[in-house]
């Protein structure tokens, strides 16, 4: 019987295909001339999957599922020779390797995360896809367009309320709505297509299916993606970081009430017992 995938397995298929250089951009899957398989990071992780639907929960979040094809394809391309050593050695130097190195190796530990914990994740995310296209627009759009100050304003008032991790609402929600209207009823002028890049972001991440992906599909647009590659990435490593930290914790402190019940000492002697310190004295010589 074949064992269901989850984040772990998921994560050694996808450091397999990437360490043996066979992970691609633009395809989910493909042959190489040498007849070898080749995987994007999706399909990687998810063994031969041509489509992120349906993602089996155990591995990722569906709109975490979404966003991995787009971090293999915006960022900046390979720049590494095909005798650029080993994958740390190339992730050095290459962005695309680290960038996937870094998503990998997080993706391992990731099934500490709680589904809130992914909430704030995706909302902070999508608040910083905001604030990218609201930066790149503003440096072509005209500032007496008089459709500006309605994006600017639903952007702003968007991306703030998301970077807090929280959820936008139904007014802000609305004024977003109405600023990508008014930048498609304008029809003016090339700069209006950068405007209107920011607004759609900002209506977009108020959605709540499926909104990270189509948000920063439309931010790398109009900013670095590999800036937004890198923040999401730092996110997600800085939550399991913590929950990890967390569960050490809670651990450390389960150990110690066990010390302290089996050699009858207090909590900061049953402590030092636990770190290794006079293990070998009878508890009353502890000080």
């Amino acid at each position: 019987m074949m064992t269901p995938l989850d984040n772990i397995s998921a994560a050694e298929n996808f450091m397999t295909v990437l360490r043996e250089g066979r992970m691609i951009r633009g395809a989910y899957n493909d042959i190489a001339d040498d007849g070898r398989h080749l995987a994007c990071a999706y399909s990687a992780a998810v063994s031969g999957a041509d489509t992120t639907k349906n993602c089996p929960a155990a591995v990722m979040p569906q709109e975490v599922a979404d966003l991995t094809p787009w971090i293999d394809d915006a960022g900046t391309a390979c720049t590494c020779s095909a005798d650029s050593g080993s994958l740390e050695d190339r992730a050095k130097t290459c962005t695309w390797h680290r960038n996937l190195l870094r998503y990998g190796t997080v993706m391992a530990r990731w099934h500490v995360l709680s589904p809130d914990d992914w909430t704030g994740i995706l909302r902070r995310f999508r608040g910083k896809c905001c604030v990218s296209a609201l930066a790149s627009a503003a440096k072509v759009v005209p500032p007496d367009a008089p459709y500006w100050p309605s994006v600017q304003k639903a952007s702003i008032a968007i991306s703030d309320r998301l970077l807090r991790g929280e959820e936008p609402s139904e007014a802000e929600a609305a004024e977003a709505a109405k600023a990508a209207k008014a930048v498609v009823a304008a029809r003016v002028a090339r700069a209006a297509v950068w405007a209107a890049v920011a607004a759609r972001v900002a209506l977009a991440a108020v959605c709540a299916a499926a909104a990270a992906v189509w948000a920063a599909t439309w931010a790398a647009r109009a900013a670095d993606a590999d800036a937004l590659i890198d923040h999401f990435l730092t996110l997600v490593e800085t939550a399991v970081a913590k929950r990890e930290a967390a569960t050490r914790e809670a651990m450390r402190a389960e150990m110690i009430g066990i010390n302290q019940s089996r050699n009858r000492v207090g909590k900061s002697r049953a402590g030092r017992l636990l770190d290794g310190r006079e293990w070998n004295e009878m508890p009353g010589a502890l000080t």
